[in-house]
């Protein structure tokens, strides 16, 4: 008997995605790393690729995609006071060099 295989966390995104969450950061700089955070990132991107977060295979999608945003230099992850003057981990744009964003809009 085979052990049964978890789902793949696997979702495909196209540049067309990365440069809307690259934007989306870009104007909106309240997005939070922590997946428990009121204003977590993967609620935008669950939105964006129709993902639902009360599935768990999901929300590990949407981890996933999140994960490789920041591996790609697409996203970034940095420190800063909240509104009660906590250090949290916000999400901002990443150090994508200019001529990918270029690529990826054209």
């Amino acid at each position: 008997m085979r052990a049964r295989e978890p789902p793949s966390t696997e979702t495909p995104i196209t540049d067309e995605d990365r440069m809307h969450f690259y934007n989306l950061v870009l104007q909106d700089k309240t997005y939070r790393a922590h997946a428990r955070a009121k204003h977590w990132i993967g609620e935008a991107i669950a939105a964006r690729l129709r993902l639902n977060l009360d599935k768990r295979a999901d929300k590990r999608r949407a981890k996933a995609i999140f994960d490789s945003l920041v591996s790609e230099g697409v996203l970034a992850v940095e420190e800063a006071e909240d509104l009660t003057r906590r250090v949290r981990d916000f999400v901002a744009p990443g150090p994508l060099p200019p001529e990918a964003l270029r690529k990826m809009a054209a």
